[in-house]
């Protein structure tokens, strides 16, 4: 039976010393379903907030409940707002590991008259606190220690989610910005400001994380005076990097031909590749990222775009793979799949009859579809004749062409355009000097599965004046969508109207010129979704592309000619990435991934220093013992670390032998370095160098065997020939010293990683905890956030969940493969979990449970070397497309689906076609080794 609630009055002269405090920490944990003990209570009114404290202690009862921020605090008449939760720190001293002991709750609060609290964990307690007389300066103190802990559990919360912390951003800034906080308070929790590098790559590539920035900048930036679109744009850069030379007769397919050079290249090859790649994405939940590790939520994917232009890739699938289209690509000028991206797909037809399919389905669907808006307009662009099917809210919008053989379906208008002008030879990409380099040194008759090609035109599209100023209007026109959802939120909860635009804005839960775009656009919700009334439905802006950018404010001018000196200054030039990928049919069904590569990371002075730090490429490699089953080797500079140093090789193996672990509770210091010493391996050089001499122990003179040791650290070195190697076990040395020597390997690199079958080695066990342990972190990290929401915005919480999604615009996912739902705790208690959650009292990681990679990844090498300003890389890595291994340890099969196989595809080479010591053409007679004069 569920005990009542506790009445509890407590004038601030009787609160407990801290003597009382200490002697409660040390009681034994309450009996199972009790509610917190509250041990002391201040409160000092003010306006327009009063702050409190209430300090109260937990048993172990409701451990789930406190590790998911579940513990709520409220009074009866809603006086209580915005509470920081803090941890006593004697507690944790006592038992890092424990979740019940010493807590305190900061909050602010309207009024002067008692306030009636319930505070909620597994069970409530309600009391009454009476708020004391005016103190400056125990207020001012309060009032430094509630913003303190406020804003320390956003940060907090903000590092450990993996969603846009777009409600922990605004909560700071928006009471930042009410409450005008000193400096005083809120310096030394300044969000560092990124340069303009991590800027530019965030808005290349990751225009997700800006969102919170967005925010955050938007409610402390001071009022623009002039937000008027009346200055032209700013020239663009002038690139400083050189052209590739011409090139000799290099074969080029014919689909290049009608590729803009300012578009980014996939190429399939044939239908089946892409069918291969678009299968290959779906068992992982529409993210290739999710192979490695499975993300806390899901956004925008390859198959909302294709749904956009029409594309009904099944029938497709059905209809065409190999018998009407020879080739297949997608292109576009940006990546921005979550919110409307500039994208196209390209086929290249073997003959008439697709045109003739294409137009016919897309006039059924216009009909059958006619009821939702969908209309198909012709039109002519570039004197051909162009349809167009769309919805006002650009939800459909897929425009299609056909020049010659080759059939264009887009998103975008001036890409249906370019695509025209390339067919005619107007900047193609098969026309590229840059494109043909890339040809000829990944030529076109090695049949590559997938075919990745980034041009440098296509960066320097992305980073034009145009295009930063109309991707910098839709970060704001999102941000302000989302400003004011949370807004209203907060307003609402604070007792306000949530409708009244005005009155937000002077009560500062919005910026004084809120809404204000530069180019008039305005933001509503209507059809179940929110607008912008020149880009149309979130999540299906008008393409980039498409944008009119005709003028810019004195603002915008300011920020972009800062940006763009930068990059003329610093950047300088651009260039091309290339990565091609092959499979191979391993047989029992696993396939063989080679990748080749071309990357060039933006900005030479951020990876700099990794060129000084590497030697030159070698022909060898470090042998190492047959169970081996990680081995890192890198080509060190000589000079690294002292003077006397010459180019010698570093590397470190970690053998299969790996210790179990099987807890999940969390791992202290101690614990940390058992592991690292229970875990065989061992870090070795060669020839010898210097700085494996630092400890003064391990320098001295050498035992008969080659051993030193140092007991201060139980530390082994071995030095035999001119390697020298350093380990935590002295057998292990002895048993690997036979099979470390220098080997000569296929191609040279700076830098080689081998892993091996991890799923059968004695490390899936330890691999299966590490990855659980992180999803559990992740999916309770998204509760938090729901629990977040419903404290500090005053959501029903049964609806959570729902807000949440439709505020990020994305869908919160269990990493763990569970569901998220409102139920009933064993204590009796309604809260947030996850379906796929072990017990809180006692962790334990599922029987069957995979972690991601150990399902697919048998195995990897991969080899790189700097090539002036790029990084060559070869690699290969084999995949698991059906049964699991059986678990060597346990000897217990996985719940992996049966995962298809695809070797009935035109394109699937058998493994005896893999060139034997394949090598890239890269003049690599010039490589030298350790000692060589040159470089």
């Amino acid at each position: 039976m569920t005990p009542g609630p506790c009445r509890l009055s407590v004038p601030w002269c009787a609160r407990p010393g801290w003597l009382l405090v200490g002697l409660l920490l040390l009681l034994p944990a309450r009996l199972a379903g009790q509610p917190p003990s509250v041990v002391g209570v201040d409160a000092w009114p003010g306006e327009p907030f009063g702050v409190g404290k209430v300090s109260f202690r937990t048993g172990q009862e409701g451990k789930m409940i406190q590790s998911t921020g579940g513990l709520l605090i409220t009074e009866a008449d809603d006086r209580l707002f915005y509470p920081a939760f803090t941890d006593g720190l004697l507690s944790k001293v006592l038992d890092p590991n424990a979740v019940g002991g010493m807590h305190s709750v900061w909050f602010l609060f309207r009024g002067d008259q008692p306030l009636n609290i319930t505070l909620t964990g597994a069970e409530p307690v309600t009391f009454t606190v009476v708020p004391e007389s005016r103190r400056p300066l125990r207020e001012r103190r309060a009032w430094q220690a509630w913003w303190r802990n406020f804003r320390g559990r956003a940060d907090q919360q903000a590092r450990d989610g993996d969603y846009p912390p777009l409600v922990e951003a605004y909560l700071v800034a928006m009471l930042q910005h009410r409450m005008d906080l000193p400096d005083s308070i809120t310096r030394q929790f300044q969000d560092r400001t990124d340069d303009q590098l991590q800027e530019t790559v965030k808005l290349m590539f990751d225009v997700e994380s800006l969102r919170a920035e967005s925010i955050r900048q938007l409610m402390l930036a001071a009022p623009t005076p002039d937000n008027q679109a009346s200055l032209p744009l700013p020239p663009p850069v002038s690139w400083a990097s050189p052209r590739a030379p011409p090139t000799g007769d290099v074969e080029i397919e014919p689909i290049a031909r009608y590729v803009p050079r300012e578009c980014y290249y996939l190429r399939f090859g044939n239908w089946n590749n892409q069918v291969w790649l678009k299968r290959l994405i779906s068992e992982f939940g529409g993210d290739l990222t999710r192979m490695i590790s499975r993300r806390g939520h899901r956004g925008g994917d390859t198959q909302k775009m294709l749904d956009q232009m029409v594309i009904e890739s099944s029938q497709v699938d059905d209809w065409f793979g190999g018998n009407l289209i020879d080739d297949v690509a997608a292109i576009g000028t940006d990546l921005y799949i979550d919110d409307g991206p500039s994208s196209a797909i390209l086929m290249m037809a073997r003959g008439r009859a697709l045109e003739n399919q294409m137009r016919s389905r897309r006039k059924a669907y216009a009909r059958s579809h006619a009821d939702q808006g969908v209309t198909l307009t012709e039109m002519e662009i570039n004197g051909h004749p162009v349809t167009l099917l769309s919805t006002p809210d650009n939800r459909i919008r897929s425009f299609y062409a056909v020049d010659d053989l080759c059939h264009i379906t887009s998103t975008s208008r001036t890409i249906v355009e370019r695509f025209f002008e390339a067919g005619q030879g107007i900047d193609s990409l098969a026309d590229s000097p840059d494109f043909r380099l890339a040809r000829e040194a990944l030529p076109l008759d090695r049949d590559y599965t997938v075919f990745v090609y980034l041009s440098r035109d296509f960066f320097e599209n992305l980073l034009s004046p145009r295009y930063q100023v109309e991707l910098a209007r839709r970060n704001l026109s999102l941000a302000n969508i989302q400003l004011l959802q949370l807004a209203q939120w907060a307003a609402a909860h604070e007792g306000y109207p949530d409708d009244d635009l005005d009155l937000m804005i002077r009560l500062g839960f919005l910026p004084e010129d809120f809404s204000q775009l530069p180019d008039g656009s305005t933001g509503d919700w209507r059809d179940g979704g929110w607008h912008d009334s020149i880009r149309g439905l979130r999540g299906y802006y008008l393409p980039i592309a498409d944008a009119e950018v005709t003028a810019i404010t004195p603002a915008e001018n300011a920020v972009l000619r800062q940006r763009l000196a930068w990059y003329q200054d610093r950047l300088q030039g651009l260039d091309p990435m290339l990565v091609a990928f092959k499979r191979f049919n391993l047989g029992n069904n696993v396939e063989r991934v080679v990748i080749d590569g071309r990357v060039a990371p933006f900005g030479k002075e951020k990876y700099g220093w990794l060129g000084n730090l590497l030697g030159p490429p070698l022909q060898v490699e470090i042998g190492g013992p047959p169970d081996e089953l990680v081995s890192l080797q890198a080509s060190m500079a000589g000079n690294v670390f002292s003077r006397s140093q010459e180019p010698h090789q570093v590397f470190a193996s970690v053998l299969t032998n790996i210790p179990p672990k099987t807890n999940l509770q969390p791992t202290n210091l101690f614990e940390l370095l058992q592991l690292l010493k229970n875990t065989p391996g061992y870090l070795g050089a060669w020839p010898k160098p210097g700085y494996l001499d630092i400890l003064p122990e391990l320098g001295a003179a050498p035992d008969a065997e080659g051993f030193t040791y140092s007991p201060i650290l139980d530390l082994w070195r071995l030095q035999f020939g001119d390697f020298s190697m350093l380990a935590f076990d002295r057998i292990l040395l002895q048993a690997a010293r036979p099979f470390v020597q220098v080997e000569p390997a296929e191609r040279p690199a700076q830098v080689r990683l081998r892993v091996g079958d991890v799923a059968n080695s004695n490390m899936r066990g330890w691999a299966n905890v590490l990855y659980f342990e992180h999803g559990w972190a992740t999916s309770i990290a998204n509760v938090k956030l729901l629990n977040m929401m419903i404290q500090q915005m005053g959501l029903p919480a049964a609806s959570a969940l729902t807000q949440a999604e439709q505020l990020l615009g994305v869908q919160l996912a269990c990493p763990l493969g569970g569901q998220y739902v409102f139920a009933e705790t064993p204590e009796g208690r309604l809260a947030w979990q996850s379906t796929a959650w072990p017990s809180f009292a006692d962790p334990r990681v599922p029987s069957g449970y995979l972690a991601p990679p150990i399902a697919w990844f048998r195995g990897m090498k991969l080899d790189v070397y700097q090539r002036e300003s790029q990084f060559v890389i070869h690699g290969i890595l084999d995949i698991a497309r059906g049964q699991i291994p059986t678990d060597p340890v346990d000897d217990e099969k996985g719940f992996w689906d049966q995962l298809p196989d695809f070797s009935m595809f035109r394109g699937f080479s058998p493994v005896e076609e893999i060139p034997a010591g394949e090598e890239l053409p890269d003049n690599q007679d010039e490589l030298k080794a350790p000692g060589d004069d040159g470089r």
